[in-house]
C-alpha cells in the first residue's frame, strides 16, 4: 500500500507530495535491502532544484526469512505493534540509521539487546576517560571476531569502535536470563535494566 507525504526541500523550500510504500517485505524483493542500508530508498530529489535528500517517513520492513518485523516511526510518538505471530521479533524505530543498525543485527545473527549494552559500555567509557560528548553510535559490521560500532558527536564523525567477539558472548551470557523479548523499542534508553 502506497500513503502521499508532503516533502519540504531543505535546500530551496518547495513543497512536493511524494507517493511512499507503508511497507516493504524483503523476503520477496531482496533488492530493497540494499537500498534501504545504502539511503538510496529514502533519498527523493526535488523537482525544483534537483537536490536529493533523504526523507524519513513511516515504514514496515520485514523479513519472513530472518522472522522480524521493524517500524520506522520517525515522528517518535509511542506506538507499539500487535503480535501477529508470536516468534516474530518486533521492534519500534526513530530514525533510518536504527533501522539500518537493527537489519544488520539481525542479519549478522546478533542479540540487539546485547548490541545495546555494548553500545552503552563504549558511549560510558568514552564519555568518562575523554573529554567527548557521543550523541550517536551504530553497529555497522561484524567480521574478523569483533563487533565494528561508528561514533558521532553533535558535529562530526568521531571514528570507529571495536568490541570483541568473545566480549559480546560473555555479555550474551551474563544478560539473557533477564533479556525482555516483548521489549519493543529497544535502544541505549531501554536497556538500563540489563547492566
Amino acid at each position: 500500500m502506497k500513503s502521499e507525504i508532503i516533502f519540504n526541500c531543505p535546500k530551496c523550500g518547495s513543497s512536493h507530495i511524494i507517493s511512499v510504500d507503508d511497507e516493504v517485505d524483503l523476503t520477496t524483493d531482496k533488492s530493497l535491502l540494499t537500498k534501504i542500508l545504502d539511503d538510496s530508498y529514502f533519498s527523493h530529489e526535488c523537482s525544483e532544484c534537483k537536490q536529493h535528500s533523504i526523507v524519513e517517513f513511516p515504514l514496515i520492513v520485514k523479513d519472513d526469512k530472518f522472522n522480524y518485523l521493524y517500524k520506522l516511526n520517525p515522528t517518535n510518538e509511542l506506538m507499539f505493534l500487535l503480535k501477529d505471530n508470536e516468534t516474530r521479533e518486533i521492534r519500534v524505530v526513530s530514525s533510518i540509521n536504527e533501522l539500518k543498525e537493527k537489519i544488520r543485527i539481525k542479519y549478522f545473527r546478533l542479540n540487539d539487546h546485547v548490541v545495546e549494552c555494548i553500545k552503552k559500555l563504549i558511549k560510558e567509557d568514552l564519555e568518562k576517560n575523554n573529554d567527548v560528548r557521543i550523541e550517536e553510535i551504530y553497529f555497522v559490521k561484524y567480521e574478523e571476531n569483533r563487533l565494528q560500532f561508528v561514533l558521532f558527536d553533535k558535529d562530526n564523525y568521531l571514528g570507529m569502535m571495536y568490541y570483541s567477539e568473545e566480549g559480546y558472548i560473555n555479555l550474551y551470557k551474563k544478560i539473557r536470563e533477564s533479556i525482555d523479548k516483548d521489549l519493543q523499542v529497544v535502544n541505549l534508553k531501554t536497556i538500563n535494566y540489563l547492566i
